[in-house]
């Protein structure tokens, strides 16, 4: 190839002319990009591979956790969640419903009732057409029927 400011014949993989110094090409910013995103690649494997080995687990039992069936885990989260879509829908008030938090948090307000169902007591404070601010208070029950649905079995507001 011709150096573009001196017009001599130099060798195609060459950075800088060797006659008279300038600049042919950029180095590729490849090699760089590659070496760092071998590096975030080998980080992410040994933090998430290695992390049975930083702790008490053995990497047995955390291929064990990993793979639990939804049927065997505590979903109370998951259904407080999924009662909130269907008490929003029913206030019909989305932009000023406030569930429970803090020390007044969900958690007691959940209650599992066997055969993946859970019954939950709680309340939702809301501002109704008038900018009143009203508490309301609800019992519902909802069953998870497969990993991600979930059917509403009862909501009433007493």
């Amino acid at each position: 190839m011709k150096c573009n400011n001196c017009g001599r014949e130099v060798a195609s993989n060459t950075y800088e002319c060797p006659h008279c110094g300038a600049r042919l090409k950029d180095k590729s910013k490849i090699g760089c990009l590659s070496g760092i995103g071998l590096i975030l690649i080998l980080w992410w494997l040994g933090f998430y591979y290695g992390k049975p080995y930083l702790s008490n687990e053995s990497a047995t039992d955390h291929t064990v956790n990993s793979e639990t069936s939804w049927k065997d885990q505590d979903n109370a989260t998951t259904a407080y969640s999924m009662i909130k879509e269907h008490v929003i829908k029913t206030l019909n008030a989305p932009g000023s419903v406030t569930f429970p938090v803090g020390d007044d948090g969900y958690s007691d307000h959940i209650q599992y009732m066997g055969n993946h169902n859970y019954l939950i007591t709680s309340y939702v404070d809301y501002q109704d057409t008038n900018d009143n601010n009203v508490r309301v208070r609800f019992i519902a029950e909802i069953q998870q029927t497969s990993e991600t649905d979930w059917a509403l079995v009862s909501l009433d507001f007493p």
